[in-house]
């Protein structure tokens, strides 16, 4: 898997300035659904108002993030602001950033934002608001209470910088039932303690009283859950969450899920796709002559009417230039008015291509590549774990490219425990062929995304 840096997450947010911001969006196509559901929790912030603002804007049908979400689209682990703070492998000094590498996360509570520098000057990229969007700003240490860095991205730092460390373990019981405002004792100070890891400044003092009660909720809606102020299982699982396990808002996994489907999957009912928890899909583009998949144009709309994110691929049948060539400008005449979330896979498991060798693969996926980038187009490798070790220069290849992995294990549609989990070369699973999904009739392909 391609290494997370400081520098590439600046490359990123640099590449989503003029993505639109709507509360609770995580680099999601924003759709009605999703605006109801956030004014259903949100109502003082997801007016009535708020919403026709966003269709007015032209908002729903396309991509929408908030500011944590413009941060997880990167790491591919999308948890709120509060949540970011908790995680974070070191804290440091505001009053330090001269020495900040590019990448740091500027972080105030309820807000987070990229920082970096350019041509000699410091910015912070950030999803502002929905009268801003996506933007670049002046950078002001004087709106920031400190910086964060994460243990799955690498940073370039040219001096040692104050980390600002948490308080350590938890010395106090975690609640063995629900808290609210009123509450009191030990493990009223284990609420309190965690909130204070994740960014508030609380007295321990065991006294659930308003203070309390409105850092619970500002916890609960940086999370996206329901802001009750009730200490339940789900907040608390929440609030105890660490680098390794911090669930993904909306999801228990920190996995998105998805399909990917043909023709042969028939008539899709996308609505009931979305409602079973599929967040995306990748739609075959191209037939092996380079004419548009028959289905292609059917799934793509009920995609972007149910608000499931969109990528395609192609599977590979190209053995010289010119039917690589052939093949890139097949994927982009079929793609002509239509716009993509993910990427194009280049699907590489033919037999007809497994002979001529791993530098003619390379020249093959690199000429397709060059095409499909040039037309704005992100590209990665499809493929299984034999192809990717055996058949593909799949370290080399991993350096330039994300690969999503087939391996379906007893290939019954389980994902979880599995030893075999290609999370160490890939950033999406191909993890069974025989799924039932709500809305698809016979078995589909199943997906995640770390």
């Amino acid at each position: 898997m391609a290494m997370l840096t400081g520098k590439g997450l600046v490359e990123y947010v640099k590449s989503k300035v003029g993505t639109p911001y709507f509360f609770g969006a995580k680099m999601e196509i924003l759709t009605n659904n999703i605006m109801a559901t956030m004014h259903r929790l949100y109502p003082r912030t997801v007016t009535d108002a708020y919403m026709r603002k966003a269709k007015e804007k032209g908002q729903v049908g396309k991509v929408n993030t908030d500011c944590s979400g413009l941060i997880g689209g990167y790491r591919g682990k999308q948890i709120g602001s509060a949540q970011l703070y908790q995680t974070a492998q070191k804290r440091l000094s505001v009053k330090e950033h001269k020495k900040w590498a590019d990448g740091v996360v500027c972080y105030r509570v309820g807000h987070v934002g990229v920082f970096g520098r350019e041509n000699g000057k410091e910015y912070v990229w950030e999803a502002k608001g929905i009268d801003y969007g996506t933007v670049r700003s002046d950078f002001d240490p004087s709106k920031w209470t400190a910086g964060l860095t994460f243990s799955d991205i690498n940073y370039d730092y040219s001096e040692t910088v104050e980390d600002k460390t948490s308080h350590g373990p938890n010395p106090f019981p975690e609640p063995t039932m629900n808290l609210k405002i009123g509450a009191s004792g030990q493990m009223v100070k284990w609420v309190q303690f965690e909130l204070n890891e994740a960014g508030y400044q609380l007295d321990i003092d065991g006294e659930f009283g308003p203070l309390t009660d409105t850092d619970v909720r500002n916890f609960q809606r940086s999370c996206k859950i329901e802001a009750d102020g009730i200490v339940g299982k789900i907040t608390r699982q929440y609030l105890k969450a660490d680098a390794s396990t911090a669930p993904a808002t909306g999801s228990t996994t920190g996995y998105t899920f998805g399909i990917d489907v043909c023709k042969y999957q028939g008539v899709i009912d996308w609505a009931k796709v979305f409602r079973a928890g599929k967040r995306f899909a990748v739609l075959k583009a191209t037939h092996k002559d380079n004419c548009k998949e028959i289905a292609l144009d059917r799934n793509y709309a009920g995609c972007r009417e149910n608000g499931v994110a969109v990528a395609v691929y192609r599977y590979v049948y190209a053995t010289s230039i010119k039917k690589a060539q052939d093949e890139a400008y097949g994927i982009i005449r079929a793609l002509e008015g239509k716009t993509l979330d993910g990427e194009i896979w280049l699907d590489m498991e033919d037999e007809s291509i497994s002979r001529i060798g791993k530098a003619a693969l390379t020249t093959i996926i690199d000429t397709e590549t060059t095409i499909l980038k040039d037309a704005g187009y992100k590209v990665g490798i499809y493929c299984n774990r034999d192809w990717y070790e055996r058949t593909l220069d799949g370290a080399g290849l991993s350096k330039r490219y994300q690969f999503w992995i087939a391996k379906y294990g007893k290939n019954d549609g389980s994902y979880e425990g599995r030893s075999d989990n290609p999370k160490d070369i890939a950033i999406g699973w191909q993890y069974s062929s025989k799924g039932r999904v709500d809305g698809i009739s016979g078995n589909v392909d199943l997906d995640l995304i770390y």
